[in-house]
């Protein structure tokens, strides 16, 4: 799991002394270099939700056995990849209630 972004990162105060304030100003460029890092990464791994983007590579799906698949109703409307089903039943969604093949059955 990607770590979460901070919500409201810290940064620091300059105090009133000339060098601390360079010190202060090299500190505070490496932490916004990291979060616009954090923030660019995440951004690009994302699709363009009115489709005028496309990926580049293709989606990576988190992948599960029938016997592992998470709980159904922590990922409603989530697409897993069942590394152990069987013909088409490869993909599995998540209704909220139960994990089911591309036929609507429930994986089991």
């Amino acid at each position: 799991m990607a770590n979460k972004l901070p919500i409201s990162p810290m940064i620091p105060f300059p105090t009133g002394d000339q060098n601390n304030l360079v010190s202060w100003a090299q500190l505070l460029i490496k932490m916004l270099r990291t979060q616009f890092s954090l923030i660019s990464n995440r951004t690009n791994a994302m699709l363009a939700a009115d489709g005028t983007e496309a990926a580049i590579a293709p989606v990576l799906l988190a992948s599960y056995t029938v016997a592992t698949v998470p709980a159904a109703a922590s990922f409603t409307g989530g697409i897993i990849y069942v590394s152990n089903g069987t013909l088409n039943k490869r993909l599995a969604v998540s209704d909220g209630t139960n994990w089911r093949w591309p036929d609507g059955n429930i994986v089991s």
